[in-house]
């Protein structure tokens, strides 16, 4: 038997992923994710692997942040 996950496939419920940042666990919502208004003007994420979080001018993510992926913030 298949149980309905709430949240998953419901209509007019966003996808929700969750990601981890400095080892706290986030629930972000799938696709872009505006980097500068969640965590200020010099923040920026880098993925576990070293490679920086990619952002456009006003500080949103050019691709989806991964589900269960580890990132680390970091101020410039």
């Amino acid at each position: 038997m298949i149980e309905c996950i709430s949240g998953i496939g419901e209509p007019g419920v966003a996808a929700k992923s969750v990601v981890f940042i400095n080892d706290v666990a986030f629930e972000v919502a799938s696709g872009p994710f505006n980097v500068r208004a969640a965590f200020g003007d010099d923040a920026i994420l880098v993925h576990q692997t070293g490679q920086p979080v990619l952002t456009n001018q006003y500080g949103v993510t050019l691709h989806s942040l991964q589900h269960g992926a580890l990132y680390y913030l970091v101020s410039t």
